[in-house]
């Protein structure tokens, strides 16, 4: 009988567990992503690294190495004001001469614009890189690179490579720009942002002509073949003024 009344109870819990979970609506969230994709051009085509065979209009270049940061995302609202979107990325041209960047945590709505800066705050660029987990933009492991050590702040944007030097071997250059002052926000309005019920893709295009030709015509020698920023660098100065052109929005992709 007690063998009876044992196997009667395991039977009745088992019979009252709960329906195991296998799925159902999804609560919504109040937050959507925009994914910043950068294009990297030359000349409006795409940029292929490591071919000395870009004319600059003053020189014969080609592009080793790449790297910014972008940061301080920003939208438009209807009544003109601007919300700010927290993150730090770094890009880099895959071989698909592109490269991403996703921007989390943004408040679901319409926008009618958006802007963000290459460069980085200066709260963020005199931390110490040390502070921040390894997989983030600022930290040693992945902006290590990005960082000057002998001095308080990172590179903004990194563009090295060869220039072509008749009768002789290539010379190389390395600008590196990285000053508080000398972060460019690149801005795009006028523009139908609906993140209402999915998250979307702003799509921008760098062309690395820009870099070199306007508003100055900038021409690479041995004495301006390099930059590390200083105050009253006109090299830094130059090339500064060359990246307000150097962006310009494509397209808005789902």
């Amino acid at each position: 009988m007690k063998k009876l009344i044992l196997l009667g109870l395991i039977i009745g819990m088992y019979s009252c567990k709960p329906e195991p979970k296998t799925g159902g609506p999804l609560t919504p969230s109040d937050d959507r992503a925009v994914t910043l994709e950068m294009r990297y051009e030359f000349d409006s085509q795409p940029l292929v690294l490591n071919q000395i065979n870009y004319t600059t209009g003053q020189n014969t270049v080609g592009f080793s190495n790449i790297q910014h940061f972008i940061s301080d995302l920003q939208l438009k609202k209807a009544d003109g004001s601007w919300i700010k979107v927290t993150g730090y990325g770094l890009l880099s041209p895959t071989a698909e001469a592109k490269a991403s960047f996703r921007f989390l945590n943004v408040p679901k709505g319409i926008y009618e614009g958006l802007r963000f800066t290459i460069g980085i705050d200066s709260i963020a660029n005199h931390s110490d890189p040390g502070t921040w987990p390894n997989d983030h933009a600022l930290s040693i492991m992945v902006g290590g690179s990005m960082h000057w050590t002998w001095n308080s702040g990172y590179i903004f944007i990194k563009v090295e490579g060869q220039y072509d030097i008749p009768g002789s071997s290539p010379g190389g250059f390395a600008y590196h720009l990285g000053r508080d002052d000398l972060k460019v926000t690149y801005s795009q309005e006028d523009i139908n942002l609906n993140l209402q019920e999915n998250s979307l893709t702003a799509v921008f295009k760098m062309d690395l002509k820009q870099f070199f030709v306007q508003p100055h015509a900038f021409v690479i020698s041995p004495e301006t073949s390099f930059t590390h920023s200083a105050p009253r660098d006109t090299v830094a100065d130059q090339l500064y003024a060359n990246m307000q052109n150097m962006v310009s929005f494509v397209e808005l992709k789902p």
